[in-house]
């Protein structure tokens, strides 16, 4: 697929990605001297019909809060009060997640999440203070508070504060791997990997769930890139251990179980819509009673059944209907064969993916854990028949399409693992990445200043047309 396609068709969807974002944004309503960017980023995008690129910060700009945060009013009716007041920069903004940002760069983008990859702690980034001093010593200029419950506390205050210093004032949405406890925080707990399944008891999974939320909740974090629901079917596999043995249903048993532990109940009505007309009503209501943290399934999918057990690597369907894009990473350029299988496979109907009895079986274990509540899903870092999973377009509507259309009807958002979204060893700055969404939506073929774009940002274009809505980078 050329450039100019891709950004055709993610000018298309953002506005789709712009919905899903918001619904996290209202998530972190549930659960929980404004800076303008530089002149040169302000100014370099020009007003365009259809596009809504007043800047945030225009002198006059009037905003009306009084009903998106308004926690009476229904789901839908909140979501279409904000979005109708969003400009551009802050709809790309809440669509990138960012390494523990500095406070200038949460602020200055609009960001709608930050998160703590693993051992990424108050004092190892700059989030926590303007100047990153965490974990120096006092005499060093540091607030002496290091990896501490405090510092924890005040790193995410601060961030918070800045959001709300914003003009719409949405709130961050905070998020850790918490695949079998807090792990990151001193004092928190580690439950041993796989307890559920060895114990043979799903609700003994609900039960930690819900004590790992406790702990989440009580250091302000909001959301966890769990459970892995990774039906590993090869040992050599090193992070086979994740989940829940190589049976796929039980898998999706013991996740569903996890994640209704972390998010305190589960909706009568997974996909229905809180529109305000009789009969509706918000379905997750629970996740708003001040103790409960979202769940992400992860990840989607593949990554168990590799050849030969291979971290990051492919796994192989055959089936007429599935072509085969290649047998390792991409080449430079693609050729016009693995060009027609990538667009082969990316067309494929639900019906025709499901009819596969593998594929069938290992999405199974996702349909168990939407039908149960789901909020948010994460696609896998590998392969599928040599396509990446976060530009496999077919397979992420098999989740996300309405169950009327062949879906699963998943209605939380899609967030890129780490670097995934654009698969390059090292993640753009924060201006790279919202810059990224910018040019990609003015439909361009190159950057404003006639440079090429990068494999990197035609990637994160593809991941948000598959069905991404939240790119993970860093600052």
């Amino acid at each position: 697929m050329s450039s100019m396609s891709i950004m055709n068709s993610m000018k298309k969807n953002i506005f789709r990605r712009a919905l899903s974002l918001t619904m996290a944004a209202l998530i972190a309503l549930s659960l929980a001297v404004f800076a303008p960017p530089t002149a040169a980023f302000a100014d370099e995008y020009p007003e365009q019909e259809g596009i809504n690129n007043t800047s945030p910060a225009a002198e006059g700009r009037v905003v009306d809060k009084s009903v998106y945060m308004d926690k009476n009013q229904p789901i839908e009716v909140r979501i279409k009060a904000l979005l109708d007041q969003m400009t551009l920069r802050e709809k790309v903004g809440q669509m990138t997640q960012l390494e523990r940002p500095t406070i200038a760069n949460a602020k200055n983008y609009y960001i709608g999440s930050v998160l703590s990859g693993g051992g990424s702690t108050p004092n190892s980034g700059a989030g926590g203070a303007n100047d990153g001093s965490y974990g120096l010593a006092e005499e060093d200029g540091g607030d002496g508070k290091g990896n501490t419950v405090s510092a924890w506390l005040d790193s995410y205050d601060r961030w918070q504060t800045a959001m709300d210093e914003t003009p719409l004032g949405i709130p961050v949405l905070y998020e850790i791997d918490a695949v079998h406890g807090t792990v990151h925080a001193p004092g928190t707990t580690v439950f041993p990997h796989a307890s559920g399944a060895s114990s043979g008891s799903p609700q003994l999974m609900e039960q930690v769930g819900a004590a790992v939320a406790t702990e989440m909740r009580a250091l302000e974090l909001f959301a966890s890139f769990s459970p892995a629901i990774v039906m590993g079917q090869n040992p050599r596999w090193g992070r086979y251990h994740e989940g829940w043995g190589h049976d796929r249903e039980m898998n999706g048993i013991f996740g569903d179980y996890y994640s209704m532990g972390f998010q305190g109940g589960k909706p009568d009505k997974w996909d229905g819509l809180d529109t305000g007309e009789p009969g509706d009503k918000n379905q997750y209501e629970f996740l708003g009673n001040g103790g409960q943290v979202v769940g992400t399934m992860k990840h989607f999918t593949t990554e168990g059944s590799t050849v030969n057990g291979a971290n990051a690597g492919n796994g192989f369907y055959y089936n007429p209907n599935f072509p085969i894009v290649g047998y390792g990473a991409y080449a430079n350029p693609l050729s016009t064969d693995q060009l027609r299988n990538m667009k082969a496979l990316k067309e494929l109907t639900p019906a025709q993916l499901l009819a596969d009895p593998e594929v069938a079986d290992m999405l199974n274990a996702y349909r168990i854990m939407i039908e149960g509540g789901a909020r948010s899903l994460m696609p896998s870092y590998n392969y599928f028949n040599g396509l990446r999973m976060h530009e496999f377009t077919s397979m992420l509507d098999v989740i996300k399409k309405p169950v009327s259309e062949g879906g699963f009807g998943f209605t939380g958002f899609v967030v890129s693992d780490y670097n995934s979204g654009h698969g390059d060893p090292y993640a753009p700055s924060a201006a790279a990445n919202i810059r990224t969404y910018m040019n990609f939506f003015y439909g361009k073929e190159t950057h404003f200043d006639g440079s090429a774009f990068t494999a990197r940002e035609v990637k994160i274009a593809a991941f948000v047309n598959a069905g991404g809505d939240m790119d993970m980078a860093v600052s």
